[in-house]
């Protein structure tokens, strides 16, 4: 189960709270991506752990009430979410640096490579729906946050075909497709993984052992 996007008005903060209460008995297994008041009281005031909660960088010093001005302050402010069991998985969006997935045992760095930015709309959204759909699969955290990367790339660079034609990367056995090759909807996902696999051999994903010690 996904909850993703802000709580809309008239509900209360604490609206992802009664979401999962509502699941229990049916599944464990809910991925929330929100912001502002539902995000901070996540964090700061946690029930019960949810199974994946993302949040970006600038969310994440809102929440920390300070800045996070380099990566082991960001993974420090991750781990310390362990303790106080807000989520089996945390995700941090570190923006061009990539993203930062974190749980008891691991901790992943997802980079991909670099290319303009057409557009970020919907970038927290296409991050969410690769990684779920990598884990509704079976795949494991490392794939799943591949997926996630792959797909924020992708919407990143894929407004206006043009900004993505005719670039190659080290590893990439052909063009990037664009939304306009996506056109026909039963095609889409063909798609999609053409686009990972094409890009899963030049998207980073670093780990870093023993990283709670």
């Amino acid at each position: 189960m996904v909850l993703s996007g802000g709580v809309a008005p008239g509900l209360a903060d604490r609206f992802p709270e009664k979401v999962r209460t509502a699941l229990e008995g049916i599944t464990h297994r809910l991925v929330v991506d929100t912001s502002k008041g539902a995000l901070q009281r996540l964090i700061s005031e946690p029930v019960a752990p949810l199974h994946v909660l993302r949040f970006d960088q600038r969310e994440a010093e809102r929440a920390a009430m300070r800045p996070l001005a380099d990566l082991q302050e960001s993974i420090g402010f991750l781990t310390n979410m362990i303790t106080r069991v807000v989520a089996e998985t945390r995700v941090m969006g570190l923006g061009a640096e990539g993203s930062l997935l974190v749980t008891s045992a691991t901790l992943y760095i997802c980079r991909t490579p670099k290319l303009p930015v057409v557009s970020k709309v919907g970038a927290g959204d296409a991050f969410i729906g690769g990684l779920t759909l990598a884990l509704q699969r079976g795949d494991g955290l490392r794939d799943a946050l591949r997926w996630g990367g792959v797909c924020l790339f992708r919407n990143n660079g894929d407004r206006g075909y043009g900004a993505m034609q005719g670039k190659r990367f080290s590893g990439a056995s052909s063009n990037v497709p664009g939304r306009s090759s996506m056109s026909q909807p039963i095609s889409a996902f063909a798609t999609l993984w053409s686009t990972f696999m094409k890009l899963s051999g030049v998207t980073e994903i670093l780990s870093i052992p023993n990283f709670t010690n």
